[in-house]
């Protein structure tokens, strides 16, 4: 577990952010108004390898999205972390979707499913 935190600690470091005051165990990294963060993790627009939006049921949109090697070793971090946890899934300040960690995340490859307006910004951003 300590080296899980340690990799964890390193993968935010390198994704440009920094613990919060007083030590907690979290990823802070200044968010841009498009970007997409799930639970502390923000991801900036060079770990984003791939966006893809499609219409699904209900006017929302399902977003692929791919990420790098380096994104994806920071979010297995933090579904390690966090599991039995619900975590916010946002893009910019609006919140898309909340989820509950059940299991790692392990892949490069997501599917979010948001409405149609965050998921353009998306689009748009990266």
């Amino acid at each position: 577990m300590a080296l899980q935190t340690y990799l964890y600690k390193d993968a935010c470091l390198d994704l440009g952010g920094g613990q919060n005051p007083g030590g907690h165990p979290i990823c802070v990294v200044v968010t841009q108004p498009g970007w997409i963060t799930i639970g502390p993790l923000t991801l900036k627009p060079d770990q984003v390898e791939l966006v893809s939006v499609t219409a699904s049921a209900g006017g929302n949109s399902a977003v692929s999205l791919k990420i790098s090697p380096q994104a994806a070793d920071a979010l297995n971090g933090l579904s390690a972390n966090a599991l039995g946890e619900q975590i916010n899934i946002s893009v910019g300040d609006t919140v898309v979707s909340t989820v509950t960690v059940r299991d790692t995340i392990a892949n490069r490859s997501l599917i979010v499913v948001m409405s149609n307006e965050p998921a353009a910004r998306l689009a748009g951003v990266y």
